[in-house]
């Protein structure tokens, strides 16, 4: 019974994704014409051919030593560390937008100059407008202190070193998480080969920002969780239990979607393990975000970095989100910032946005909002490279920023690894789906799925799902394996018809 209530999620994923792909390559797009998508989609038949091929005439190949799986992580993890290091040396990165206020703020501080010191009147009261940013400000701003308290002064690189490490510890917890989900060993190195290798994960290894910060604490917390569900002693799942809490709550700081990952570990949590753990973890989820976010808040108050006062002056409201998301394709747009910018205060602009978004779905009716959704899926998975171009536009011109930042290879690349990655995620939702499967692929698939849906509730854009990309490649090289299974029963369907 608990597999049948499970699979729920298997079929609404399997149904999401199909829109998805359907969104992908039939809905008109600014980027890619019919003829570029029918090209990314044989790409992608290709190269998932070929390697279904070399995995199917394995035996014939010439043998090589075995190692263990540990060493290719060894071995992959140098060769990342490597061509990351020279990309970072090599593309000089700058930060945009948020990035860039965050950056120049958190120097601020870290020198001892005023907090907004060299921003423009627009940007004054930044970290009053957006407590979303708290996590990633008290993080970036320890980091810079400490550099400076070492070298004297906090060099260029710091943010995209930083950044670096962040991705190297994300690659190792693929590699955890690989050992964990997968039982056959060439499923295991194909998919940290997968996270490796993919062009926009490694292009955003020079990226201080949320979107990659957050990664280790969200795959940490999918991987902890598990082994909360998996541990048999009583200390050793409060023991886990705990370190998943802490690892959502300080994720979730730094980038909101990553609750998403909380969510998804409750309900994963409630069908594997009996009521009473269930309720420790769901106990221990809720205080260990309560606290992390109150500790977070103490935190700022305390030093002076904001007021209540400048909060209710200043701040935005959860709801403007929500609004932006609504409105055309459901990514960021200036009139929408404008509207909330304008009211006079956060209780006022929480009422504006609230009946702006009541006009607005009474505006749109049924149709409206079929054709919204279909918009805005169409906006988030459409493009392929994550906004990455749009991440490089301020930073200075050299060869790995023209190759990177929109070069016709890169662009190809991204395109063709963006075909098999929604193919490849739906064939394992609609395999899963199947099969009533409710491995541990399950908490990563319903993970996905809860993505999907809160961008469709909030403001959305494709770089929001940076964090969660290596769970899709996971997801992907599940589908990889799955995919004969599906072959196999439309041959049947086929041949019985």
């Amino acid at each position: 019974m608990k597999e049948r209530i499970m699979n729920i999620a298997n079929i609404l994923g399997a149904f999401v994704f199909v829109i998805i792909a359907a969104v992908f390559y039939f809905m008109p797009n600014k980027y890619y014409g019919a003829g570029i998508k029918a090209l990314g989609l044989t790409a992608a038949v290709l190269v998932i051919a070929l390697i279904c091929f070399i995995l199917k005439n394995k035996d014939k190949l010439p043998k090589f030593p075995r190692i263990t799986l540990r060493r290719v992580y060894i071995v992959t993890a140098a060769a990342l560390f490597v061509l990351q290091l020279v990309y970072v040396l090599s593309v000089n990165y700058a930060p945009v937008s948020d990035g860039k206020y965050l950056d120049i703020i958190c120097r601020n501080i870290a020198n001892g100059r005023s907090l907004y010191f060299s921003l423009d009147a627009y940007h004054t009261h930044y970290l009053e407008r957006y407590s979303n940013q708290w996590g990633l400000f008290l993080l970036q701003t320890l980091l810079y202190k400490t550099v400076r308290a070492v070298f004297g002064y906090i060099p260029k690189l710091t943010a995209p070193l930083a950044a670096m490490a962040c991705m190297q510890i994300s690659f190792f917890l693929v590699y955890k998480l690989a050992d964990k989900l997968f039982k056959r060993r060439v499923h295991k190195i194909l998919a940290m080969l997968a996270v490796m290798l993919n062009p926009v994960l490694f292009a955003y290894s020079c990226i201080f920002y949320s979107d990659v910060v957050s990664m280790p604490f969200l795959l940490a917390a999918a991987y902890l969780g598990i082994l909360a569900a998996e541990s048999i002693g009583k200390k050793r799942f409060l023991l886990f239990s705990a370190f998943t809490a802490i690892a959502v709550g300080i994720g979730f700081c730094i980038k909101g979607s990553v609750a998403v990952a909380g969510v998804a570990l409750i309900i994963y949590l409630f069908f594997k393990v009996n009521i009473k753990r269930s309720l420790c973890f769901t106990a221990a989820a809720v205080l260990g975000l309560a606290g992390i976010v109150f500790a977070e808040r103490q935190i700022m108050y305390s030093a002076d970095i904001v007021t209540c006062e400048g909060i209710e002056s200043y701040g935005f409201p959860m709801s403007h989100w929500v609004m932006m998301g609504l409105n055309g394709r459901g990514g960021y747009n200036n009139s929408s910032f404008m509207f909330t910018y304008s009211q006079p205060d956060k209780q006022t602009r929480d009422v504006a946005c609230r009946e702006k978004i009541s006009a607005t779905l009474s505006d749109m009716g049924i149709s409206g909002m079929a054709k919204h959704i279909v918009d805005k899926l169409n906006y988030t998975w459409s493009g392929g490279v994550y906004q990455l171009t749009w991440q490089l536009s301020d930073t200075e011109d050299s060869a790995a920023k023209r190759f990177f930042g929109g070069s016709v290879p890169f662009l190809c690349t991204a395109f063709t690894a963006q075909n098999i990655l929604i193919l490849l995620m739906t064939v394992s939702f609609l395999i899963s789906a199947i099969h009533c499967r409710t491995d541990n692929l399950y908490l990563l698939r319903l993970t996905a799925l809860g993505l999907v849906l809160f961008l469709l509730l909030w403001e959305t854009r494709s770089r929001y799902m940076i964090n969660m990309l290596p769970l899709f490649v996971l997801i992907v090289s599940d589908g990889l394996f799955s995919l004969p299974q599906i072959l196999k029963k439309c041959k049947k369907v086929l041949l019985h018809k």
